[in-house]
């Protein structure tokens, strides 16, 4: 089984969104809807901001990684009690267990860490372990080769279009969550106008059908998915029916 980590494991992208903000802030620099950011790497939303703030991504980054830091240290980050009922269930069945996310291994490191659950993933592939991060199918590809199991033997969970479209791309079976966000592109484009800045206008997935999965309890299900056939600019087009995911913006 293979997790993604932020909004399925753990609800760290509010932490992860305060801490790009109060960065940005600190130049100067409005982020605008962090739900645009949504699976994207860190690497990314630095080379993007960096330019208007006048400063290096990489110091850019450093100045949201201190803001993260803090916050975790403060706080502490709870993991979904369904994300443990599942690993659980994967420890049972003595199931491989790999955590494949697009943050930067420091960052991965450091929410695991606080959400106690570090110890617990046999491999752990982040941004830094691929040249292309997902919705590319590398870092899950790169996951099932560490753990020793073919592609289509793996079943990965995932909250947002870009990670779904990763795990299908790797030729994997894929389990979307959905945590209660938006429902539609034309959800997406009204809650935007009324909550401009909250996570709540995001790409991850909401659905409205539910399927069982065991292990997990209390979360929507979309969908379970098949493994996808088509290339993988066919599959991030068409990964997921327009009415079930919010598509991220390009």
């Amino acid at each position: 089984m293979l997790f993604d980590c932020d909004g399925v494991l753990v609800d760290s992208e509010p932490m992860s969104e305060r801490a790009w903000r109060a960065a940005l802030e600190d130049v100067g620099v409005d982020m605008g809807d962090f739900a645009d950011w949504v699976g994207k790497t860190d690497q990314e939303m630095a080379i993007h901001f960096a330019a208007e703030a006048g400063i290096s991504p990489s110091r850019l980054t450093s100045l949201m990684g201190e803001r993260l830091l803090e916050i975790l240290e403060d706080e502490g980050v709870q993991p979904f009690p369904d994300a443990l009922a599942a690993l659980d269930a994967a420890e049972r069945s003595r199931l491989g267990i790999a955590v494949v996310s697009n943050s930067e291994r420091w960052r991965l490191d450091a929410i695991l860490a606080a959400a106690g659950i570090k110890d617990r993933f046999q491999v752990v592939v982040s941004s830094d372990d691929a040249s292309r991060p997902k919705p590319h199918p590398d870092m899950y590809l790169l996951a099932a080769r560490r753990l020793g199991v073919e592609p289509m033997r793996c079943l990965v969970i995932e909250d947002s279009p870009i990670g779904v479209s990763a795990g299908r791309a790797a030729g994997m079976r894929v389990v979307a969550v959905a945590r209660g966000l938006v429902a539609s592109p034309t959800r997406r484009r009204s809650s935007r106008r009324s909550t401009r800045g909250s996570t709540d206008g995001g790409s991850r997935l909401n659905g409205s059908t539910s399927a069982t999965f065991p292990g997990v309890r209390r979360t929507k299900i979309v969908a379970t998915l098949g493994p996808a056939t088509d290339s993988y600019e066919r599959v991030r087009a068409t990964s997921m029916p327009a009415s079930t995911i919010a598509r991220t913006r390009s």
